[in-house]
């Protein structure tokens, strides 16, 4: 017999699909976008899997399988929600370069963060050449703990994959 699924209550937060391409929904899901003002409605992992349920992306079984495990592997759950947003934040960088009718374009890598590296998306803008944007850490210019590893869509960055586990990285300091 299968384990029971979850029992999941109906998400009050109700999210909007108006603009005709999931990614703007995405990223539509933070209301005013100044930091002073700003309304975050994916606050916990629990609201990545509502989104992405009312998105049609998953199944409620999908969804339902999906927040058992993060039950069990909260440390997970919690990295893939880091993530989720950080794609969300590039792709808001990425629009609102584009709006002001600068060429940009999505990255993504590692970033160096509290003694760990971590998967990370981010934005480059060209401004006489490719400058990395970084709105999830409010940098621009980027800073050094960024290392590009890929550039472009989905596609591009399902690459990542392959390398993901597999390759080791190491701080050295500048001695001189």
């Amino acid at each position: 017999m299968a384990p029971a699924m979850r029992d999941r209550a109906p998400s009050p937060a109700i999210f909007e699909f108006n603009s005709g391409r999931l990614c703007l929904d995405f990223t539509n899901t933070v209301r005013a976008r100044p930091l002073s003002d700003r309304v975050e409605s994916i606050n916990k992992y629990d609201d990545l899997l509502d989104w992405s349920r009312q998105a049609t992306i998953l199944t409620p079984g999908e969804a339902g399988a999906l927040a058992q495990q993060a039950d069990r592997r909260a440390r997970q759950a919690a990295e893939a929600l880091a993530r989720a947003i950080a794609l969300r934040e590039a792709i808001h960088g990425l629009f609102s370069a584009r709006a002001a009718g600068l060429p940009a374009r999505v990255v993504a890598g590692v970033v160096y963060l509290d003694g760990a590296f971590y998967y990370h998306a981010w934005s480059e803008v060209w401004l006489g050449r490719w400058i990395a944007a970084d709105p999830v850490f409010h940098q621009f210019p980027a800073d050094a703990t960024h290392i590009k590893f890929v550039e472009g869509g989905p596609e591009e960055h399902l690459a990542l994959l392959k390398i993901i586990g597999k390759i080791g990285m190491e701080i050295v300091e500048d001695k001189g």
